[in-house]
């Protein structure tokens, strides 16, 4: 162990201590995945076995199903040759750990453990070692390390793919913000600052508050080549990337030192001017675009009409919001400090909505010029703030439109330094989902009444995805037909696959008379896999992919996506209420409950649409008057609204109320019903039961009796419903 003086001095930790870890089992995950027993390596051929024991060991150890690992492993296979396979991997493992004597594997019929408390991984080294007085080696010995975790299992199956991207993503996100925190208590002119900063830049070279930092630091220590060096790097990077320069407080530091004077302690405090995210974009593992012109049709391909070719020329963007500099009025360092914590945070969960694409920059960021140039819509993110006396602060945070002025929206709320750290996640959660709201339904009122010829690319996806959620046949319909000529004039852009992947999914829900096809999941499946392919960190992708897989009878792999989902943007309120559904659904009530009251009470004002699905989630719970008030509140938004309550009033004993409700749900299907079965009660009965793809029948039978009570003829109806 390697220390430096002084009580933030950094602690290298070279090798773990040989005693601590000789009774474990040592799992290598950055990097090719391998295994160490007692301190010598094992060699071990099959990559799927060590891929599933990497999975099981990121989380520190965990329990699961064999289903979700035939799902994860071998999702392209036939389930008889799936579950064949992971046998094989299993008896394999149970061999290898078997010989070596060691207890912390175990298996059953259902499920496969390993034991959290009997290995080690180097994972955990890696976010153990992120403090002020120490840092792991390979944080500065490896570029990027978030991206070698696994390395080699990307290519075992496409599901694996998926869920690795996520993962790494969510590490990379960890290591960042453990090391902004220990840069932030790192005393200046220290090597903890140095190696700290250092580490950030090895993370991301465009992290421009971590190259000041180092700047600094090596200008302070008389390095003042390393402090340029580190300059004409940060340079290099966001204008080949990004074709933007630093922002203006790093360029006045590399001035002064330039002119030999010695920077103080934060002389480059100020924002970086970094695209923070890209959203609609390929992710490092995405495939590449494909050769050809923009919009160009493969031969045999149906070729969409010449108005709508053109919205590819010039190409579009998604919305730019770019984050200026919080403003503080008057000085005091604490209350900066907060409110840079706060703009901080506030980035980090807007770069999870991939329906913008998220910079900083004190400067206004230029329009690009031209015939050529991309169009996209530009909007200014900025707040102001005042004392709050001695309590902390009062913050207005507003957008604007860059190009026309126009204020799109503004809020106000106190921050506490008793209350920051407790309310910081509810803030966050209340600033970032009024923003996508307001955004979204801004450019909405733009683009709604203009021929679709003038809207870009991204406004008709947006125009489409609002189509969907109105619930009705034709808006399902126009929906259908505008998502699907958007993916043939962008076979890259991820977010409309997703929006058609949701089409398949609710092609039922949204027009009463149309039954389940086994042949239309399947195809919808198709769609959400390409989805997810393309954009594997769109938390909707995911979401979008976990309904479809549930629709296939496909649970357990779906419980996963859904998860993948909520932890890559756990702050929209659409992806927190939708995953809280498939909980409900599933069976897991109490969790579902929690996220759809998180979903609640952070969304501004939720829409009737909205609350059906809250309707939803608290009849599966057993929560019948709150589903009776939400789909009351609801209204009949959506075309089976009426079930809800009129089978919650038959669980309360409301018998009369009951079937009141019950005949007027008859009357909203046969007013609204689609299909070629004729509209009688039986059938338009079996039409609510089939909705939801069961997983188990306690939920099921809830919804079942409670519309026999109310008296409709459900009798001898199946609980797996598919087809006319």
């Amino acid at each position: 162990m390697v220390t430096e003086g002084g009580p933030l001095a950094l602690n290298v930790l070279l090798h773990p201590p040989a005693a601590a870890e000789a009774a474990r089992l040592q799992i290598r995950m950055l990097g090719a995945p391998a295994l160490m027993f007692e301190g010598r390596s094992l060699r071990v051929v099959n990559r799927k076995l060590l891929c599933m024991l990497g999975y099981l060991a990121l989380d520190e150890g965990r329990s699961d199903s064999r289903e979700r690992l035939v799902g994860l492993l071998w999702s392209e296979s036939d389930e008889k040759h799936a579950r064949g396979s992971l046998r094989q991997v299993v008896t394999a493992l149970r061999r290898i750990t078997g010989e070596l004597g060691f207890e912390g594997f175990e298996t059953d019929r259902s499920h496969v453990t390993l034991d959290p408390a009997r290995f080690r991984a180097d994972v955990t080294d890696v976010l153990d070692q992120l403090g002020p007085d120490r840092i792991h080696p390979l944080l500065l010995a490896t570029e990027d390390l978030p991206q070698t975790l696994m390395a080699g299992c990307e290519d075992v199956d496409p599901a694996f793919a998926g869920w690795l991207l996520v993962r790494r993503e969510t590490l990379r996100n960890q290591i960042q913000q453990g090391l902004m925190s220990a840069l932030e208590q790192a005393a200046p002119d220290g090597r903890a600052e140095r190696e700290l900063a250092r580490a950030l830049l090895r993370l991301d070279p465009t992290q421009e508050l971590a190259a000041r930092r180092l700047m600094e630091n090596l200008a302070r220590g008389g390095d003042v080549p390393g402090a340029l060096t580190v300059y004409n790097a940060l340079w290099d990077v966001l204008g080949d990337e990004h074709d933007i320069e630093p922002a203006e407080p790093t360029r006045d530091l590399v001035a002064r030192i330039k002119n030999g004077e010695v920077p103080e302690p934060g002389a480059g405090l100020g924002p970086g001017a970094r695209i923070l995210a890209a959203a609609g974009t390929r992710s490092r593992e995405a495939p590449a675009p494909r050769e050809g012109r923009p919009g160009e049709v493969a031969p045999g391909e149906p070729r969409p009409s010449e108005a709508r070719r053109r919205l590819l020329a010039p190409p579009r963007l998604p919305p730019l919001l770019v984050v200026a500099r919080f403003e503080l009025r008057g000085e005091d360092a604490d209350a900066q400090m907060m409110l840079d914590g706060f703009r901080h945070s506030l980035i980090g969960s807007l770069v999870r909505f991939r329906e913008w694409q998220v910079a900083e920059s004190d400067a206004p960021v230029a329009r690009a010029e031209g015939p050529d140039a991309p169009a996209r819509s530009r909007f200014g993110i900025r707040a102001t703030a005042e004392k709050l006396g001695a309590e902390g602060l009062r913050v207005a945070l507003t957008i604007r439109d860059l190009d026309s002025g126009v204020f799109v929206w503004s809020q106000s709320f106190a921050l506490t330094y008793e209350t920051w750290t407790l309310r910081q996640e509810e803030l966050l959660r209340h600033a970032t989902i009024a923003l996508n709201v307001n955004l979204s339904a801004d450019r909405l009122r733009r683009t709604a009444h203009l021929p679709e010829i003038t809207a870009s690319l991204h406004d008709l996806w947006l125009r489409g995805q609002s189509l969907i959620l109105q619930f009705n046949a034709a808006s399902w319909e126009e929906a259908d037909k505008l998502l699907t000529e958007v993916t043939e004039l962008a076979p890259e852009f991820a977010p409309a696959f997703s929006s058609r992947v949701q089409l398949g999914n609710t092609s039922h829900i949204s027009r009463p008379g149309v039954y389940r096809s086994e042949a239309l999941h399947a195809r919808t499946l198709e769609l959400a896999q390409k989805a997810v392919a393309l954009d594997p960190l769109d938390s909707r992708a995911q979401l979008a992919l976990g309904w479809a897989l549930a629709y296939n009878h496909r649970w357990e792999h779906a419980l996963m996506n859904f998860e993948l989902a909520r932890e890559l943007n756990g702050h929209d309120p659409w992806t927190m209420t939708s995953v809280a559904q498939a909980w409900a659904v599933a069976g897991r009530h109490g969790d579902a409950m929690d996220l759809a009251g998180q979903a609640l009470e952070a969304t501004p004002l939720p829409n009737h649409t909205r609350w059906g699905y809250h309707a939803a989630i608290r009849f599966f719970a057993g929560d019948y008057e709150g589903a009776l008030e939400a789909a009351r509140i609801a209204g009949d938004t959506h075309p089976n609204n009426g079930g809800w309550r009129a089978a919650s009033l038959a669980h309360l004993g409301r018998t009369a109320e009951a079937r009141a409700e019950a005949r007027k749900l008859l009357e909203v299907l046969s007013q609204r019903w689609w299909g070629d079965v004729p509209a009688t009660p039986r059938n338009m009965a079996r039409w609510v039961l089939q909705v939801f793809p069961w997983r188990q029948d306690l939920e099921w039978k809830r919804l079942r009796d409670g519309l026999r009570i109310a008296g409709l003829p459900v009798a001898k109806l199946p609980m797996r419903d598919v087809g006319p």
